[in-house]
């Protein structure tokens, strides 16, 4: 391809706007220093008119665009493969399986092990089967109670479950953990409840639902549901995502120390 700016080094177009081609390239840079330039498309095309568009387009693959069935399924077909032979490996160390594994993916597992393409996930190698999660109620008088809702963790269940992508929703991901161990979060969820009876606004915006929108409650409580996924045949019923049951109260009704 002619150019009047020609690289001075190899250069790799990715599409610029998928999270998990971020991740990956912010690795690759990693590994390849300065050998290697990292472009996003919509810069490439400014900074390289003559690449033709329609190729560009078509390596891309956008939602939508006609693709070859063939290309792809070419290449999908050996390297699932490949990562399911690899996974395999830390999956059984995970579970505790011994197995004597061919030497050749021994080697191969070690040389891939930079690219962690098949590894263990930190802290969630082995995940809880168990899903408490903890719903902040507030009232006015004690007896009617309406739910704090957040923008991603399961709250009401008929709410579909979303996908974060690489952002890492604060708030939603400290209350998980609180439900897994209550008494070792009350330095910030006392504070964190403090502020909702005062309504307070950069607390608010971390919620998807504020059911007060007018003025806060007088009372919070904080209830312990143990979540599970809905059967296909009760999401068909009912329309839930999720089906929960109560397992009781982590903090019963409190209200400012003025008793407002």
């Amino acid at each position: 391809m002619a150019t009047t700016d020609p690289p001075r080094r190899p250069v790799l177009i990715w599409d610029g706007g998928c999270g998990f081609c971020a991740r990956w390239i912010a690795r690759w840079r990693v590994l390849t220093g300065e050998a290697v330039e990292y472009l996003p498309a919509a810069e490439a095309t400014r900074r390289f008119p003559a690449l033709p568009r329609a190729r560009l387009d078509e390596a891309r693959l956008p939602a939508g665009a006609p693709a070859r069935a063939s290309r792809p399924g070419l290449l999908a077909a050996p390297l699932g493969a490949g990562l399911l032979a690899l996974s395999a490996i830390p999956l059984a160390a995970a579970c505790g399986v011994d197995v004597r594994w061919p030497a050749p993916l021994l080697r191969l597992h070690r040389r891939l092990g930079a690219l962690q393409c098949a590894n263990a996930y930190g802290l969630f190698a082995v995940m809880t089967t168990d899903r408490p999660e903890l719903i902040i109620e507030g009232s006015d008088d004690g007896e009617q109670w309406q739910a704090y809702e957040l923008p991603w963790k399961p709250g009401d269940p008929r709410r579909r479950p979303r996908f974060t992508g690489l952002h890492m929703p604060r708030l939603d991901w400290q209350l998980w953990f609180a439900a897994l161990h209550p008494m070792s979060q009350e330095r910030w969820l006392t504070p964190l409840l403090a502020r909702l009876l005062e309504g307070s606004p950069e607390v608010l915006a971390l919620f998807g639902h504020n059911p007060f929108p007018d003025r806060p409650p007088r009372y919070l409580r904080v209830r312990v549901y143990r979540y599970r996924f809905a059967s296909p045949a009760e999401h068909r019923r009912t329309g839930a995502w999720w089906t929960r049951e109560l397992a009781g109260d982590l903090l019963p009704a409190v209200t400012l120390g003025r008793g407002r």
